[in-house]
């Protein structure tokens, strides 16, 4: 029975040491300065070809939307308020439309104003 706990301490001992022999050897860096050249960077970026000057064009898609938007949104207003229906739905939707139309504008002035 001691012989065995014994052994138990042992393989314990053993399998702690063994693993410390692993960590020192994962922990330990390389030295590379032997195998790789001092003019190995430079020899590779001189092979990378150059880049072209990348050109970038400003859109304003955004701005064509909101005034689609804009455009849209008035016709749609006008087109409601011409037929004169009075019923609750068409009203929240005239007053949708009209709420759509003032925040266009105000995008649009506010957008204006920030350009100069």
């Amino acid at each position: 029975m001691r012989d065995e706990e014994l052994n138990r301490i042992l393989a314990e001992d053993a399998e702690r040491a063994f693993d410390d022999r692993i960590v020192t050897a994962l922990e330990r860096k390389p030295d590379l300065s032997s195998a790789i050249p001092d003019d190995f960077a430079a020899r590779v970026a001189a092979q990378v070809p150059a880049k072209r000057p990348v050109t970038v064009r400003a859109t304003s898609y955004g701005r064509t939307a909101m005034w689609v938007g804009l455009a849209v949104s008035m016709v749609v207003l006008i087109g409601i308020t011409v037929r004169g229906s009075a019923s609750p739905a068409v009203v929240v939707v005239e007053w949708t439309l009209c709420l759509q139309f003032l925040a266009f504008a105000v995008w649009l002035g506010v957008r204006r104003l920030r350009e100069g």
